[in-house]
Formats: structure tokens, sequence, C-alpha cells
């Protein structure tokens, strides 16, 4: 009678613990885009062939005239929008504005996630509720997808954020409560926005840890970018 009792209990209280988990809480990836007509369906399939099933793709275009609108068009499973914007800063903050997500994902219309990013990622902020933003390593990739080797990121403190950048961007998820608290990217910046917002999470005392050993994302690095043609631009804005 005891055993059976046991079993009774165990069997009939499982189901009522799985209907408690969230195992798949809705994910946000928010992409700014102009005439990026070359790489963004990468991006897009990126999104795509990742292991998680609960994701909306939001796509900000500023009224593309290479095409990029006609591949959009042809998408399937993203919501996406062409209009003018004030520049990228501007894009991404109307993405924010539009995603429903728990976690938030930002990836550039030229980069790319690796496989499984999100769902280590969000599997490891749903174990560590105490953690609101995470970041990894990236790959630098080139026109041709290929990997000419690995950006690495470092420990995060107030000191390495002001001397340099220590947060690989497109290797970013954090919680929807930090959009909850601070209003998005600072519009007059066009090259730090990335890591003002970082200082901006700081100051609100989020909570910011670097995985190492996790590649989550590429990163594409060509001529003709802002990353590889105003290196001086990005130090000057900063300071």
């Amino acid at each position: 009678i005891f055993v059976f009792s046991i079993l009774f209990e165990i069997k009939f209280s499982i189901p009522i613990m799985k209907s408690n988990f969230k195992k798949y809480p809705l994910v946000s990836i928010v992409t700014p885009s102009f005439n990026d007509a070359e790489f963004i369906m990468d991006n897009i399939k990126s999104v795509q062939n990742q292991k998680w099933k609960n994701i909306e793709h939001i796509i900000f275009d500023g009224k593309s005239t290479d095409g990029t609108t006609n591949i959009l068009k042809e998408a399937k499973n993203i919501i996406w929008f062409s209009e003018k914007d004030k520049g990228q800063s501007n894009a991404i903050n109307k993405a924010f504005k539009v995603a429903k997500g728990e976690y938030i994902g930002w990836l550039n219309s030229d980069d790319s996630y690796n496989k499984n990013a999100i769902r280590r990622s969000i599997d490891y902020l749903e174990r560590h509720q105490d953690i609101d933003l995470i970041y990894t390593d990236v790959n630098i990739i080139n026109e041709d997808n290929l990997v000419l080797g690995v950006s690495k990121a470092s420990e995060f403190s107030l000191e390495s954020l002001l001397i340099f950048n220590p947060i690989k961007q497109p290797g970013v998820f954090f919680r929807r409560n930090i959009l909850n608290e601070i209003d998005g990217l600072n519009e007059e910046l066009h090259y730090v926005m990335d890591r003002y917002f970082w200082l901006k999470i700081f100051h609100k005392n989020k909570s910011i840890k670097y995985i190492p050993n996790w590649i989550n994302a590429n990163f594409r690095l060509i001529e003709g970018t802002k990353s590889y043609e105003s290196i001086d631009k990005f130090k000057d804005e900063w300071i």
C-alpha cells in the first residue's frame, strides 16, 4: 500500500509540474537593415535555423534601394517594416518597441547566429534568474562566411567598458526588464550606441555576465561597413 501510494503521488504530480514550466518563452530578435540585400537572407536563415520554437524576428529596414525589401517580402516567419529612419539607433529603438519577447537579442543585418545560440543562452538565463544580460565571444567572418578568427570578449567591469568595449554585441541576450527600465539607445550616437547602452544597463545595477568559450554569433567585417571604415569615429564618439 505504501509503495502504491508513492507511485500514485509521483504519477499524478508530474503533469502538474510540467504544466507550470514555460519551456519556450518568447524570444525577440531585432535587426536593423539598410541596403544589405547580399547578406540579409543569411541573417534570417540563421535565426530560423535555431532550435527554439518561440521566436519573433523583427526587421526594421530604412527604405533600402538595393532589393532588400524584395527579399523581405519573400521571407517567411518574420515581422518587417521598411520606412525612413534617423539611423541605425533609431531603427533598433523602433524594433525594441515592437518586441514582445521575455528575452531580446540584437543581430545586425550582415551578422548571423551560430547553431543553438538561442537555446543555450535562454536556458542559461532561465536557470540563473539573478543574471539580466549575457554575452559571448563572436566569430569574425568575411563576405563568403569564412571564419577569419575569433573576437574575444572579457569579464565586464566599469573600467573595462570605459577603456575598451568588453561586450561583443551580436553575442548578447538580455531580459525584457532592461527595456522596461531603460529607454533604448541614444539616437544621437551612430557608432558607440551599443557601448553606451551597456553603460546605462550597468548604471541600473543590472547583472551582466560573460560566458567564456561560447561563440553565439558571427560578426561580418568587410569593406564599406562602419566597423571597417570608421574605427577612428568610434573612438572619437566614445570620448
